[in-house]
């Protein structure tokens, strides 16, 4: 199969098929006659493992490591890297879990020390959208041009 013919039967844009043969993910044959791509069975069967994995977290230069072993080690070590490998993933997003928290009560914070109402009064605060979300650019009225900064009270300036 040529490189659309991947990409459509494994949900991914052509340029992803591309890319991942580039950086030695996949290894296609090449046509004698044309020098295109082919791919066969076995490819669209990695691309699957290259996705799943992917939707674990791990990182491409990970997933290559996973699919080296994959020709290589026995299933239980494979299984046991993997599962290495996700106590990572797991560990790593707890603190960015963590660190999310942190931020999101330091920005509560300092709006509660402004004050609501200063900010929603403010000419500068956007229209929310009808999501209730704040404007993508624009969070809660801060406004650097009026001179809101994330540490100052409004009217404070930089």
């Amino acid at each position: 199969m040529l490189v659309n013919e991947l990409a459509k039967a494994s949900g991914v844009e052509a340029h992803v098929v591309r890319y991942y043969a580039r950086i030695g993910l996949l290894r296609p044959a090449r046509n004698p006659e044309n020098g295109y791509q082919l791919f066969d069975r076995n490819d669209l069967q990695r691309m699957k493992r290259i996705r799943q994995l992917q939707a674990l977290g791990f990182s491409l230069s990970e997933i290559r490591r996973f699919l080296e072993q994959d020709r290589k080690a026995t299933t239980d070590c494979r299984r046991a890297c993997l599962r290495a490998g996700l106590e990572r993933n797991i560990a790593r997003n707890r603190r960015r879990i963590a660190e999310l928290e942190a931020l999101q009560q330091r920005m509560e914070a300092v709006l509660e020390q402004w004050g609501a109402d200063q900010c929603r009064r403010a000419p500068c605060y956007p229209a929310a959208p009808a999501s209730g979300e704040p404007a993508l650019g624009t969070p809660h009225g801060l406004n650097p041009r009026a001179g809101h900064t994330a540490y100052a009270k409004p009217g404070e300036g930089r």
